[in-house]
């Protein structure tokens, strides 16, 4: 390969690199737009009491908690053999 062909290449790779990242880009900034919006709506939801996931917040703190303890039960049973 002489000088100039590997100038080209890499000039080509420089190309390819930028769109790849541009396109990276725009797959994670129209993600981020549609869970905004997605977000909004259930920004809405929550303020006037109706969002239905927001009843059961109390019990995935309970159960997550309880996870918590009994891991940590488990972890203390099997220190101790």
């Amino acid at each position: 390969m002489n000088e100039a062909d590997r100038i080209a290449y890499e000039a080509y790779e420089r190309q390819l690199a930028v769109s790849i990242s541009q396109d990276h880009w725009r797959i994670n900034r129209s993600r981020a737009i549609e869970f905004n919006t997605l977000g909004l709506g259930h920004e809405e939801l929550c303020a006037t009491g109706q969002h239905p996931g927001r009843t059961n917040i109390v019990l995935y703190e309970t159960r997550a908690t309880l996870i918590a303890r009994i891991q940590r039960k488990a972890d203390l049973a099997a220190a101790r053999f």
